[in-house]
């Protein structure tokens, strides 16, 4: 389980993911510093990631080598919508424009948080 303790600082706060410690913060025009990633852009960093692990692993299955992966994630939120714009750059010198797009559709495909955020979710208090 997550744990988010309140800073002094205006809305700043300490995420404790259970692995590691991370500072959050209310967005500027929400009244926080904008020193800190926002709750939004660390939903984002989710995608992100998990768009970049499927990627490598991908890669990693079909033998591909590769020296970097670079995801890139924003969301447009309107209209109680969310839209989530991605791209994926496989930096892979010896693959083919064909190879890196079967391996950008596969990790799309695959990702467990596109598939989270995609579902109907509900909330429940403990």
């Amino acid at each position: 389980m997550v744990v988010v303790t309140s800073r002094k600082e205006n809305f700043a706060m300490d995420v404790d993911t259970g692995k590691g410690t991370l500072v959050g913060d209310s967005a500027k025009d929400r009244g926080g510093s904008g020193n800190y990633p926002a709750p939004f852009d660390l939903v984002c960093s989710g995608f992100a990631c998990c768009l970049n692990t499927n990627a490598r692993k991908v890669l990693l299955e079909k033998q591909i080598a590769y020296d970097k992966v670079i995801t890139k994630v924003d969301g447009d939120r309107c209209d109680n919508k969310v839209e989530y714009q991605y791209s994926i750059e496989i930096i892979a010198p010896k693959a083919t424009e064909e190879q890196r797009a079967a391996c950008v559709a596969e990790a799309f495909k695959r990702s467990g948080i596109r598939k989270v955020l995609s579902s109907e979710v509900s909330f429940k208090q403990v």
